[in-house]
Formats: structure tokens, sequence, C-alpha cells
């Protein structure tokens, strides 16, 4: 299947080069207004017109903004993207409001993060009824050459996913933030503090990332096959030491309270920006 991706910027950029890599660029196609992005992605085939580009390709990866949107229809005309399998990255834009602008029945909504930016993303997404199995095999394989995919059941799935993932980076970013901050005042220089609330951070990750490798790769990383994060706490938590107090005083403070309260408060918010 040919695959065109409207949009080269931080997201669209970050799937072209994810899929250019993993997949080759010869079934791949790019548009965007700006030359010097294409360029600087790498983009073999592109165009400055969406409608010359769609001739070419049977799936179209819509990552512009959601004001864009009707820009877009206005400049391609509905009935070039009637038969093609539509793939948006749109936030708060609807299937049903994609499937009316573009007479397509097939149209897949994603919900990528920040981490397809470095092939470690974790995308949702949900396909509409028409969707073929073909057409939603083609998505589950494209989503896994830029990180995890998580097909969810129905479009409140997808707003139920993102505060955990699209949200997610922001709190670990604020977590090695205030460890940062907290080294400081331990008299530790700026750059120090730096390397190490975000060397712990970067350590801890990949440890979790051997784990979910070696459940996947048998004896490539056994020993670490088995431990999901709590484990991993657990393990480092030694009976009556220093790591265990903390975790205790977090306890003692409410932090899976507050950290319940701040998602909670994201969906809410999201539902809000819904209805704008």
């Amino acid at each position: 299947m040919k695959l065109g991706i409207i949009g080269a910027g931080n997201m669209g950029g970050a799937f072209y080069k994810g899929l250019a890599e993993k997949l080759g660029h010869e079934d791949l196609y790019l548009c965007d207004k700006h030359n010097e992005k294409m360029a600087a992605i790498g983009a073999k085939n592109f165009y400055n017109e969406p409608g010359e580009m769609l001739e070419k390709v049977d799936a179209v990866l819509i990552a512009v903004k959601p004001q864009a949107f009707d820009e877009l229809i206005r400049q391609t005309g509905a009935g070039a993207l009637t038969t093609k399998l539509l793939i948006s990255m749109m936030a708060a834009v609807p299937i049903a409001k994609i499937s009316a602008a573009t007479d397509s029945a097939r149209v897949v909504r994603i919900m990528p993060n920040l981490g397809v930016q470095v092939g470690k993303g974790v995308t949702g997404w949900v396909a509409s009824n028409s969707a073929t199995e073909e057409d939603q095999r083609y998505v589950q394989h494209m989503l896994e050459a830029v990180g995890e995919a998580v097909q969810v059941d129905d479009e409140d799935g997808l707003d139920r996913l993102s505060v955990i993932t699209g949200c997610g980076p922001a709190y670990f970013f604020y977590l090695t933030e205030l460890l940062t901050k907290k080294a400081r005042t331990l008299g530790f220089s700026e750059d120090d503090a730096r390397k190490m609330a975000e060397g712990t951070y970067i350590g801890s990750a990949a440890l979790l990332a051997a784990g979910a490798e070696g459940a996947n790769d048998g004896a490539a990383g056994a020993a670490h096959a088995s431990r999901d994060a709590e484990a991993w706490r657990r393990a480092v938590c030694s009976k009556g030491g220093v790591t265990e107090r903390a975790i205790a005083t977090f306890e003692e403070h409410g932090m899976e309270k507050i950290l319940n309260a701040g998602v909670d408060a994201a969906l809410k918010r999201s539902d809000e920006m819904k209805k704008m």
C-alpha cells in the first residue's frame, strides 16, 4: 500500500523518517508547502500540492493541525479522498466529521505521543466500522514502525489513552525537573543536578525497556524479563533502607491520590475541549 503524508511538521516528519527507516522510501510520499522541511527530513518523493500526491497513493496520513483541515478539503476537493484509507492524527476531529467532509468511509484516527520522534512512541488508534481488516493490519504495522500501538474500542478510548500516553511524557519530565531542583538544594551544581536526575530517569527507562524486550526475546534480557515498574521499585527498596523510607513518605503524603487527581483533571479538560 502506498502512503502519502500531508504535513511535514514535528509529527508528520517523525512518521516519515520512522517509516522510511523501517519500510523504505519506495511507497512513501510527503506533501508540505515548505521544501526545506521535506529536504531536512530526507524525503525522496515529495510534493507541494496534495492533489498531485493523492493520484499516486492508496492511504493518506493527515498530519495537519485541526484548524487546517477545512482548507485541505478546499484544496483537494472531497472527491480526491473518497477512495483512500484516511489516517488522521488531528486532535478533537471525530471520524464522523472526517468521513462527512471527504466521503470516505475508511477512516482511522490515531493519537501518537512525543516518543514517535525518536522511534519510541505509543500511539492509540481506532478504526471506523468500514475500515477493512487489511486496512487495520496496515495501520498496526505502520504505527509499530515508530514505537508501540494500542487499538481502542471507540473514540472515547482515545481520550482516556491520551491522558496517559499523550500527557505522560510531561509527567515524567516534571518528576525529573523536581529531582533536579532538589539536587540543587543539596549542594550540587546545575550541570551535575541535571546529569543526576536525567541520567537516573534514562537509565531506569532503559531497564524497563530491557525487561519488555527480554520478555519477547527469550534469553536476551532474560534477567530483566519478569520485572515491570513495580518489581523494579521493590528491587530498589531494601527493607528498612533509605529508598523504602522515601517511598513510604510519598505514600503518606498521598502521591498516588495527587497523580490520579491530575490525570482525572486532564480527562475532564479533554471533555470540555470537545464541546468548544
